[in-house]
């Protein structure tokens, strides 16, 4: 079983990479749970906080008993990232299942674009600026194993080449492409 998260800010190549990955890797089945921000806005934010947390303990007893293969298009970090920012989130809660998720050998990607390349209808660049120090933060404190991976080239081969290779160079537990 594997687990494999792509994170990163708004426009960084989340779908395309997960999606070629899982085309590229035909274990793999690919994820995303697909909500409207506008849906989001209108549920009340302690529903939404405490729904979060029994989505991540679902979710982490389904992959602990059951084996499967799954590149997720956004999951836990999104909510430490968007939480801070936007929601009184307990970040401590969610590092926790961070911990819970390190267990079932969860690998996280973290894609990145230059902070001048940042680009969004939804956020300014400050905005995206500040969400990416969260995921960095993120990065810096997770228990699972870590990738970070520029994606200034948008060079999805490459890309790819680097994932299948941090999947391959299990025992490093972090790893920085250049």
């Amino acid at each position: 079983m594997s687990i494999i998260i792509f994170e990163g800010t708004d426009h960084c190549g989340k779908t395309n990479i997960a999606t070629e990955f899982c085309k590229r890797n035909p274990d793999y089945q690919y994820f995303k749970v697909k909500q409207e921000q506008s849906f989001i806005e209108k549920v009340d934010p302690a529903i939404l906080k405490q729904s979060h947390l029994m989505e991540l303990n679902f979710f982490f007893e389904l992959a602990r008993q059951v084996r499967f293969n799954v590149a997720m298009d956004r999951f836990y970090p999104s909510e430490f990232v968007y939480g801070a920012l936007f929601r009184d989130i307990d970040e401590e809660k969610i590092l926790e299942f961070d911990k819970l998720f390190s267990e079932l050998d969860v690998i996280i990607v973290l894609l990145q674009k230059e902070d001048d390349k940042l680009e969004d209808v939804l956020w300014t660049n400050e905005q995206l600026i500040e969400i990416k120090k969260r995921y960095t933060h993120f990065f810096e404190k997770s228990a699972c194993r870590t990738m970070l991976l520029d994606t200034d080239s948008e060079d999805l081969d490459w890309e790819i080449s680097e994932i299948e290779n941090f999947i391959k160079s299990y025992d490093r537990k972090r790893y920085v492409s250049k």
